[in-house]
């Protein structure tokens, strides 16, 4: 058999496969035929064991002329390349039966099918990570609820250009005003009463709040929310500096107070009484309840008659508007900066959150060692002042839960 039979016999095989296939397989596919051409005519058709041994060589040939394929990730199954002779092993198989009996005079052609890659995409493609990366939407931070009140809000806005503020607080009089008799004669007449107030002299010093944190410099520069992020955090965050200032301010008021003085011993008629009672004893007009958040709801809100186990309120004394609670028309703010069985009942009036440094956050390089290890530290302060101005204007109380 001469090499134009060989090839014509080849050829004859391939007819009608050309077209069908595709563009990246054509150099290989007809660089196969010529090597089968090659072969044949080279060693002949002795035995079946000579054309198992062509195949054979073949595949072999093939590893190189596909390993683009194989770097580029087709043909992959369940996470695994597959060999060359996985995926040329069936057609070639079938091309070695062919060329068999085309050997043994049992037919006149032989169907060479070149099997390429597997070009089904599944997850399996992708190396390491880069489906899910592919496949995910990356957000912004979820920051966690976080909404307090802050009490700084409750006191009337002042400043101050110093360290140090000085004022007069009254503290008592001399003496009051009250009847006088003009009658009669000169001689017989009584000086008019006198008074006069008493003052102190009073000097507070404003109190720094802050916090610091370091941060590496990569994380600023490559998390493009993080420095807003911090910034939020150490200010008005769960560990931040208003947080702190809440604290501060609740003690300035219970240091600057006047103590429930009356004899009521149901936590709401020991509010209601400080605040309509002892507070305007002082012509004070209330304007701020103070408690913990959980006896607002467990001793004002959802109060209960000891015996019957009924809910008890006087009518119209509690009422909630929008959310807001209230006693009496007076607001009720429920904070966990304030103890349990604790409450303070206030004029505002009488009170002024002073601030001296608004907060603010500034980065620094040049702390500490921060150089030598790249880091930043971040710093977050304040300078403020709660101040009470007459002690009689806050009303501060216990609670009895028995």
């Amino acid at each position: 058999m001469d090499v134009k039979e060989i090839k014509d016999i080849v050829d004859e095989g391939c007819k009608g496969l050309e077209g069908k296939m595709d563009e990246r397989f054509k150099s290989q596919f007809e660089s196969q035929k010529a090597e089968i051409v090659k072969e044949i005519e080279g060693k002949g058709f002795k035995s079946g064991e000579d054309i198992d041994k062509i195949i054979s060589e073949k595949i072999k040939d093939l590893e190189s002329t596909v390993l683009d394929l194989k770097k580029s990730g087709l043909g992959k199954s369940e996470g695994k390349p597959k060999s060359l002779k996985q995926l040329f092993g069936a057609s070639m198989e079938e091309t070695k039966q062919g060329l068999i009996d085309l050997k043994n005079n049992k037919t006149k052609s032989a169907n060479l099918i070149l099997t390429k890659a597997d070009e089904d995409l599944d997850p399996a493609n992708f190396a390491n990570d880069s489906y899910e990366i592919a496949t995910s939407e990356r957000r912004g931070l979820y920051e966690s609820p976080f909404a307090p009140f802050w009490f700084r809000n409750l006191m009337p806005q002042g400043s101050i250009s110093g360290g140090v503020l000085q004022y007069l607080k009254e503290n008592g009089n001399v003496g009051a005003a009250g009847v006088w008799d003009g009658t009669g004669a000169i001689a017989e007449l009584e000086s008019k009463p006198g008074t006069a107030p008493l003052f102190d002299s009073v000097t507070e010093s404003v109190m720094w709040i802050a916090g610091i944190t370091r941060v590496k410099r990569e994380m600023l520069d490559d998390i493009a929310w993080l420095r807003g992020y911090l910034s939020r955090r150490l200010t008005v965050g769960r560990t931040g500096l208003w947080v702190a200032e809440n604290t501060q301010i609740f003690n300035a008021l219970t240091t600057n107070s006047t103590a429930y003085d009356g004899t009521k011993t149901i936590p709401i008629e020991i509010i209601y009484d400080a605040a309509f009672g002892q507070l305007r004893d002082n012509y004070h007009n209330p304007t701020t309840i103070l408690m913990n958040s959980r006896d607002v709801v467990n001793l004002i809100a959802l109060n209960k008659a000891t015996g019957s186990g009924e809910y008890d309120l006087p009518p119209g004394t509690v009422v909630t508007i929008n959310g807001q609670l209230t006693i009496g028309g007076v607001p009720v703010i429920g904070a966990p900066n304030v103890p349990a069985n604790e409450f303070i009942v206030m004029d505002r009036n009488a009170t002024e959150f002073i601030s001296r440094i608004s907060p603010e956050v500034r980065f620094f390089e040049e702390d500490r060692d921060n150089v030598p290890k790249n880091l930043v530290t971040v710093r977050a302060e304040e300078r403020i002042l709660p101040v009470v101005y007459d002690d009689t204007a806050v009303i501060y109380g216990e609670l009895t839960t028995t």
